[in-house]
């Protein structure tokens, strides 16, 4: 008898240890990923928290216009915000903007459909190479970016929000076609940018308000930022500073991972109204 239970407790032990969830197959530190994504090679610069153990919140992290992950690392400030966590800063692949002329330098599709999905794709290549690595809590998911890289986040967030359990675009615009996306946003923009005007900011509190049934949008008075009423588990965050095309230094990093922070996918959230709002054609 005593032989017949060591052996069910063995067995037991053993099962337990077969059905036990791998831990990520990536260590803590920088690491440079490159996948093929249809006819393109892309990469991007994944930084592991020393925190960070088994499937870990993650931040996509989408630069500005001939920016680079480089770059952004210093604006997300990874170590000091999200060492528990991994941010994945992906790289661009060379576009054009009408204003720019011919200019071509790295970014991101600013609508759906647009460089044939391109973007997108690389999106869901890396969020399945974390996935199939163990890395990713599918529960904490969030995209932010600069610029460029804000359109695209809204893009994300129209298009995604299956994914992503929030978005904080800064210095952007978007979304510009119709969505039924319910999602959090926290949206940062300068009064005085240049670049990209305030006003793409104001129609993007407006095309997100009205998706995540808000009574109104948020309107910050300058150098502030305001929070809309919304329904359920979403909220509409508008943030105004006295700036012109900036990032924001280190109190943006830390504001944008604490709002990101608070939500999760998963929670119960209605379907956008049928209205599906749609923003201006961008600028940038």
């Amino acid at each position: 008898m005593k032989a017949i239970l060591f052996a069910a407790v063995a067995l037991a032990s053993l099962s337990t240890r077969a059905i036990a969830a791998p831990g990520c197959a990536l260590a803590p530190g920088e690491h440079t990923v490159s996948l093929q994504v249809g006819a393109d090679q892309r990469d991007a610069l994944v930084i592991v928290g020393a925190k960070a153990k088994g499937a870990t919140p993650v931040v996509f992290a989408w630069h500005g216009f001939g920016g680079s992950p480089e770059q952004l690392v210093r604006a997300i400030l990874p170590a000091d915000f999200w060492s528990d966590a991994i941010v994945v800063f992906p790289r661009g692949l060379d576009r054009t903007f009408e204003q720019f002329g011919d200019l071509k330098k790295p970014g991101w599709q600013v609508r759906g459909k647009e460089h044939g999905d391109r973007d997108l794709a690389f999106f869901d290549a890396l969020y399945k190479r974390l996935q199939g690595d163990h890395c990713l809590d599918e529960r904490h998911v969030y995209s932010t970016g600069f610029s460029n890289g804000a359109f695209f986040s809204n893009v994300l967030g129209c298009h995604r929000g299956d994914k992503l359990a929030a978005i904080a675009p800064v210095g952007g615009g978007g979304p510009f076609e119709p969505c039924t996306t319910r999602i959090p946003v926290r949206i940062s923009h300068g009064t005085e940018d240049p670049i990209v005007p305030f006003g793409f900011a104001q129609k993007t509190a407006e095309v997100w308000s009205k998706l995540d049934g808000c009574k109104a949008p948020p309107a910050p008075a300058e150098s502030s930022c305001a929070q809309a009423s919304c329904e359920g588990s979403t909220e509409v965050v508008f943030c105004s500073a006295k700036a012109k095309h900036t990032w924001g230094g280190k109190g943006q990093a830390e504001s944008v991972a604490k709002f990101l922070r608070k939500h999760e996918r998963g929670v119960a959230r209605a379907s956008a109204p049928s209205g599906k709002a749609a923003a201006a054609a961008p600028a940038r």
